[in-house]
């Protein structure tokens, strides 16, 4: 099977998810934010006072979601760029030197996208004071890796390159010395 290109593919693809991400951990954590505001009145539901059972239950998963939002989301954004360091390791096996070039397109190609997407990301931030409050302050790592997304691809995939072509030549080494060429 011929899997040219398909590491630093996997890096445009990635891109996307890691905006996608973000926002959506946003989103979450705004939606959980106003329910739970909603549901934080003072009043008599029959013998039960709204507030307190709220306290009791939702608002402990909304108070662990806001505390941890951060941490979920960078962990799950450097995950997805060790996964793809891996993937261009092990995928690079085939690959020929010839190949660095077209590489080197692709991840011009990726770093304007990623610029795009950092803009767009920075656009919606600005939006609206409600996402500058949820994106800014309680997702701030989240945030930074998105915004600084073009710095990011750059030197993720030119490591997923050095990755891929020097597993190529020590593989083609290694080879030449088992045969004795």
């Amino acid at each position: 099977m011929d899997k040219r290109g398909l590491s630093l593919i996997g890096l445009f693809i990635g891109i996307f998810w890691f905006v996608f991400i973000t926002i959506f951990l946003g989103l979450a954590v705004f939606g959980f934010s106003f329910v739970n505001d909603v549901f934080d009145q003072d009043l008599e539901v029959g013998q039960v006072n709204l507030r307190d059972v709220n306290n009791d239950s939702f608002g402990k998963i909304n108070d662990a979601l806001v505390t941890s939002a951060d941490t979920i989301g960078i962990t799950l954004l450097l995950g997805m760029s060790v996964m793809m360091i891996l993937n261009g390791f092990y995928f690079g096996r085939n690959t020929q030197v010839v190949w660095v070039v077209i590489d080197i397109f692709i991840l011009v190609f990726i770093f304007i996208t990623a610029v795009y997407l950092s803009q767009i990301y920075d656009l919606f931030i600005n939006s609206s004071v409600l996402f500058q409050d949820v994106y800014v302050d309680i997702i701030p790592l989240s945030s930074r890796f998105v915004l600084n997304l073009p710095m990011i691809v750059s030197t993720l995939g030119s490591l997923i390159m050095i990755l891929t072509y020097f597993q190529t030549r020590s593989r083609e080494e290694e080879l030449i010395n088992v045969r004795g060429l």
